[in-house]
């Protein structure tokens, strides 16, 4: 902030002489803003689909670079192994075929998708039963007071019930 006449100096701004002129500041901020832009690259594009998910024999991530049609082993050092993407998508592409069409795969999930839903049901019944017993305690006590006694707290609260 100096450059522009002003400073801070414990939380209060000070106007000072500046170095340069506001309009000199500003044009040269933006030959600096101007030039940055022209040398900024594009951000790289990774071509190919499973590029980084894969790993490499080696523990390496495998990318695909530029416009090769093959993922690289990118580990420092490592084995530089090359595959095909034509091959890997295939391969995906069959996998994903066997898991979408496996009956046994397609009944473990519905078994567990209904274990979970079994679940979910007895801690929601669970739940309202606790709701509709705080709801008649509060109703207890409004009405105690509304009758003009003041409630124990102690006839309300249990601590050791504190489980869901």
């Amino acid at each position: 902030m100096v450059m522009l006449g002003l400073t801070w100096w414990i939380g209060t701004m000070l106007p000072i002489d500046g170095i340069v002129t506001p309009e000199v500041w500003d044009d040269a901020y933006s030959i600096l803003m101007d030039s940055k832009e022209a040398n900024q690259q594009p951000a790289k594009l990774t071509r190919h689909l499973l590029s980084g998910l894969m790993t490499c024999e080696c523990g390496g991530k495998m990318y695909g670079r530029g416009d090769s049609p093959h993922v690289i082993c990118n580990r420092a050092g490592g084995c530089r192994n090359r595959v095909p993407v034509v091959s890997l998508e295939h391969m995906l592409g069959e996998l994903m075929t066997e898991r979408i069409t496996d009956p046994e795969l397609a009944t473990t999930f519905c078994a567990a998708a209904t274990d979970r839903l079994k679940t979910s049901r007895h801690q929601l019944t669970r739940l309202q039963s606790r709701q509709q017993q705080a709801k008649e305690t509060i109703q207890k006590a409004f009405d105690m007071v509304a009758r003009g006694q003041m409630p124990d707290i102690r006839l309300f609260v249990n601590p050791r019930n504190n489980s869901c």
